[in-house]
């Protein structure tokens, strides 16, 4: 989980898989590209895959229209598409 707003966000937890995983791991360039799609499958998004938190950071980022990087084992592009069928929540 990574954003502009890092530092505000309250699942800055010891539960999270990404706690100690620097933020340039999880930089947001090239978001939306292929290559950036495949490094998300292969690298970014089997760090969230088994988190505690995964729900939780997942609901986060849908609540705060988060644009930017992997929340919740979910790309920009995926929570677009679940905001677009009208998801605001998830069940955890």
């Amino acid at each position: 989980m990574v954003s502009k707003n890092y530092e505000v966000v309250p699942l800055n937890s010891t539960q999270a898989n990404c706690k100690d995983v620097g933020l340039d791991f999880f930089a947001t360039e090239h978001e939306g590209t292929i290559d950036y799609n495949k490094r998300a499958k292969k690298e970014l998004l089997p760090v969230c895959a088994s988190c505690a938190i995964k729900s939780a950071c997942l609901e986060w980022a849908l609540e705060n229209n988060e644009g930017h990087g992997v929340w919740g084992g979910m790309t920009p592009t995926q929570r677009r598409e679940l905001q677009r069928r009208g998801v605001r929540t998830v069940a955890s």
